[in-house]
């Protein structure tokens, strides 16, 4: 009888034990609906990538670089004008020379903007001011024994009265976007017109 009564006992409790708990069955149910929707999101994430990949195919866009990537390619880190720039008689003459972060020069694509001032004109310094599409940049490419880079070449619209022209260069890298600048003082040759 005590066996019996130990066994009831026993069985009692573990089925106490067993009895579903209010708390526990809700908690059941939150967990089953968000992993549905997680389940469901999932899928909806892998079809619009998907989705983006065909698209990019069809329009022929071009995909986009990693950061990682980007990085282990040469690309233009800084430009230079070179000491070639100068006054001529058609106009001021620039070289630009992209470069990488070594410092070598390098052949890459880019929309150029160039503007000359008369720092001595308080009133009006700004002698011109010069855009080069990127999609003109191949144009406007030169490399011989002493020059590799862009020459551009920017009719001036008004007299210089100073000593010295500064020529302000942007260049906005097709690749990667980036806006890099640079700036150099020159010598302006004596009576120097407007060109025409």
């Amino acid at each position: 009888m005590k066996r019996t009564l130990a066994i009831a006992l026993t069985i009692s409790a573990v089925l106490a034990g067993c009895r579903p708990n209010k708390a526990n069955v809700q908690l059941r149910k939150q967990n089953q609906e968000l992993q549905s929707k997680l389940d469901l999101l999932t899928q909806q994430h892998a079809a619009d990538q998907a989705s983006l990949v065909a698209k990019e195919k069809q329009s022929g866009a071009p995909s986009t670089v990693s950061t990682e990537k980007l990085n282990q390619l040469f690309t233009v880190t800084s430009i230079d004008i070179n000491k070639l720039t100068s006054v001529r008689p058609e106009g001021l003459k620039v070289y630009v020379t992209p470069r990488d972060e070594t410092g070598d020069p390098l052949k890459t694509a880019g929309a150029i903007t160039v503007e000359a001032f008369d720092l001595s004109k308080s009133d009006k310094p700004l002698l011109g001011k010069f855009e080069f599409p990127a999609a003109d940049a191949s144009k406007h490419w030169y490399e011989s024994i002493v020059v590799r880079g862009y020459v551009l070449l920017c009719p001036l619209q008004s007299a210089v009265t100073g000593p010295e022209i500064t020529v302000r260069v942007t260049f906005v890298d097709s690749l990667t976007d980036r806006t890099l600048t640079a700036q150099r003082v020159i010598p302006a040759p004596p009576t120097t017109q407007p060109s025409k």
